[in-house]
């Protein structure tokens, strides 16, 4: 009789372990997910009305938490405002004739509470036209994010360093 529960408890111990692991699998997948969407929110493939950037702009500071900052410590600039950074975004795309958005080695590590929060690290390539010249960079940011009403949202971002040169595009 007591080999039947050691089995059974056995068995429920492995249940409850594989949801867990899928479960932090999955919240890792979405962060990626919502990394990947703020990236393709960013890229501009062909011109552009004003309002078409202008709603970019406005949809990519949805990807950025209430209360949220970002440190650009390089540029000594700090953005913690969703309408000053829909306006950035604006600038940025009328500014550029193409945008691509590229992520390498992304390390993300979900954190156990509630809310629920993440950090996660990142290369990230941008490349695109301006003026008619061709231009590449690449940065490596910091990323904390928090589980905000159901959806991942960034509450922390910090430009850790510039792995290739800063062009203004940026």
């Amino acid at each position: 009789m007591q080999r039947k529960f050691a089995v059974v408890y056995g068995l429920l111990a492995a249940a409850i372990l594989i949801w867990l692991y899928g479960k932090w699998d999955n919240e890792e997948r979405r962060l990626h997910q919502r990394l990947e969407g703020l990236g393709t929110l960013v890229e501009k493939g062909e011109a552009e009305g004003n309002l078409v950037a202008a709603n970019k702009g406005r949809q990519v500071a949805t990807f950025f938490c209430r209360d949220f900052s970002i440190e650009l410590r390089p540029f000594d600039q700090r953005v913690q405002d969703r309408g000053r950074l829909a306006q950035i975004m604006l600038g940025y795309r009328q500014g550029a004739e193409s945008i691509a958005v590229g992520f390498a080695n992304t390390d993300v590590t979900v954190l156990p509470g509630h809310p629920q929060s993440a950090e996660m690290t990142t290369e990230v390539t941008v490349s695109g036209r301006v003026d008619g010249t061709s231009r590449r960079e690449a940065y490596r940011f910091s990323f904390r994010w928090l589980e905000e009403d159901g959806q991942w949202c960034i509450e922390q971002a910090d430009l850790v360093e510039i792995l290739q040169g800063w062009e203004g595009l940026l």
